[in-house]
């Protein structure tokens, strides 16, 4: 029976909403937190895996795989890690990232390029967005003073990476003269916004929704993630030239999937940025609003990509 193959990790929600829709018995899922519990053989023409309920696949079994982020974060930098358990991550690591490949090259990926982040990575999508879309002042420094006109800033990490003592750079309000430059700073102007848009883009189909902002005393949402207004995304409609800008600046970047992140300050988007392997499932969890169901179709091991994509 064919099958799609998620390279995935055990705590994944976006694969767990997956599966439930699609049905365990179409999708093998291979969790890079549990390598232990995996049987693997590679070979020149063939890939074989055996997962801990004894489920087998091999590679003639494997419709389309679809690689949803194995590593949430990077344990490889934390030093308190053992030497051998590092290594021994690494090498499993890699070979997901070649098992992925050779089903590549065979035409059976979907939706996300690992090495997309790399490919498209923020400076280089606000670049390309700037054609597009409205998109805040923003520059990158190091070792010199900040140069935007306006001082009202904020500051945002470009990789999401953890500080120490479990800390994180959430987007944070500053003055652009109080940063010290002896740090690294990717810094923005401030938009007194309405509303944040996020918009996940699949194949030429978008999904919009719409999250107020009257009520947050900071600019980055997910600071207030066990607030239960943080969960009030509701469905957006784009404007037609919205919805054009988006498909344009994904086909000009390369990329066939994303959740792009936006302020809505009146009727006008700014954009923020591409997540390229974004999670999105937390948006339709109750399949009301058709993306669930469309990225269900497209992940689906019985579907034919050109039989289903728009026009």
């Amino acid at each position: 029976m064919k099958k799609t193959l998620i390279i995935s990790v055990s705590s994944d929600v976006t694969v767990d909403v997956l599966v439930k829709a699609l049905g365990s018995r179409n999708v093998f899922r291979w969790n890079f937190d549990l390598w232990r519990d995996y049987d693997v053989r590679i070979q020149s023409d063939s890939i074989f895996l055996s997962n801990p309920a004894g489920i087998k696949i091999s590679e003639s079994d494997i419709a389309k795989v679809y690689w949803r982020k194995p590593l949430m974060n990077d344990p490889f930098s934390d030093p308190d890690m053992d030497a051998e358990e590092r290594y021994l991550g690494k090498e499993i690591f890699s070979v997901m990232r070649d098992a992925f490949s050779i089903l590549r090259r065979q035409g059976k990926s979907i939706l996300i390029d690992p090495c997309g982040g790399h490919q498209a990575g923020k400076l280089l999508q606000l670049g390309i967005a700037k054609k597009y879309f409205k998109v805040p002042a923003w520059e990158f420094v190091k070792g010199m003073p900040v140069s935007l006109p306006n001082q009202e800033t904020i500051v945002k990490t470009l990789t999401s990476s953890g500080l120490p003592g479990g800390k994180f750079l959430f987007t944070t309000r500053c003055d652009s003269r109080q940063l010290d430059p002896a740090y690294p700073w990717f810094v923005q102007e401030r938009v007194d916004a309405d509303a944040d848009i996020t918009v996940v883009y699949a194949y030429g189909k978008t999904f919009a929704f719409s999250l107020n902002r009257s009520w947050m005393p900071s600019p980055d949402w997910r600071r207030f993630h066990n607030d239960p207004r943080s969960q009030h995304w509701n469905a957006f409609k784009l404007q037609p030239g919205d919805h054009q800008s988006i498909k344009n600046f994904m086909k000009d970047i390369g990329l066939d999937f994303s959740r792009l992140d936006f302020l809505r300050k009146g009727k006008t988007l700014y954009f923020l940025e591409a997540n390229t392997n974004g999670q999105w499932a937390w948006l339709d969890l109750k399949r009301k609003h058709g993306l669930l169901d469309w990225m269900a179709r497209l992940i689906n091991p019985k579907t034919q990509l050109r039989d289903i994509l728009p026009n």
